[in-house]
């Protein structure tokens, strides 16, 4: 029996991996929890799953201790090195643009704080990532958001299309590949406010070339499509829950069989 240790940082939070556990006991694999870097216990394989935008230096060592590492090449998924359509305060763009955290989902698993500061444009290190605010053009963003370190500002270029605002996925397992394309009225698509059918896409080639740029052997990729040209517009490695898996059991089951990948 093949034992998987999955390394977290956090307790509590509800991820899509916490599903796809479910699937590989199901399928005769020991699977082993461990919270924080010290003391891993030894497993096959080691499924680094830190919800941190940057890896926190203390978990380098827990990757060079075993043959195989899901995500032990992921260092750092921060927007800036990513993005390709990122703004500065002078830039000639004259479409609208969106304001986000440098930082992965917000900057909510960075943030630490009291609870009582009072917002500020030019300081905050923290966005709502479902209200990610849109501006009309560069020269309607607040002056602070330029001066402020953990703050982007992206051009708005979504997919549009008969009063929807859709935007495409990859989540990826290994070889194991789901895609789709959902839209919603609301311009921060989530598939919460997900209001049109769930249906599946081609993966830009170039896209699977800043996967493998990026190292991620487990994570989604968000991101549009116009013309020839595709804009990634969200990584993450620690993908949220499901809020109904039994609605996405076949493709979640198929999703978990990627593991199989990491045996070869």
């Amino acid at each position: 029996m093949k034992t998987i240790l999955i390394i977290k940082d956090t307790r509590g939070a509800s991820h899509l991996v916490d599903t796809l556990v479910i699937a590989w006991r199901r399928s005769g694999y020991r699977v082993v929890e461990h919270f924080g870097f010290s003391n891993p216990p030894p497993a096959d394989l080691l499924f680094l799953h830190v919800d941190k935008t940057i890896l926190p230096e203390e978990y380098l060592p827990c990757t060079a201790s075993y043959q195989t590492v899901i995500n032990g090449r992921v260092t750092d998924i921060s927007r800036r090195r990513y993005s390709t359509i990122l703004l500065h305060s002078e830039s000639l763009h004259t479409g609208p643009v969106i304001v986000k955290t440098n930082a992965n989902y917000g900057g909510i698993p960075e943030f630490v704080g009291t609870g009582k500061e009072s917002f500020s444009w030019e300081r905050t290190s923290v966005l709502d990532p479902r209200s990610y605010p849109i501006f009309a053009g560069v020269s309607n963003v607040p002056p602070g958001v330029w001066k402020n370190p953990h703050l982007v500002v992206e051009k708005f270029i979504p997919e549009f299309q008969d009063g929807y605002f859709y935007v495409r996925y990859w989540t990826f397992l290994g070889e194991a590949n789901l895609t789709g394309r959902i839209g919603s009225r609301h311009p921060i698509v989530k598939f919460s406010r997900c209001e049109t059918p769930d249906t599946p896409v081609a993966i830009p080639d170039r896209l699977m070339i800043v996967r493998k740029n990026l190292g991620l052997d487990y994570g989604r990729f968000d991101f549009v499509v116009h013309g020839d040209h595709f804009y990634l517009l969200d990584v993450n490695k620690t993908q949220g829950g499901v809020a109904s898996p039994d609605t996405y059991r076949d493709q979640l089951n198929f999703l978990a069989s990627g593991i199989k990948s990491f045996w070869q």
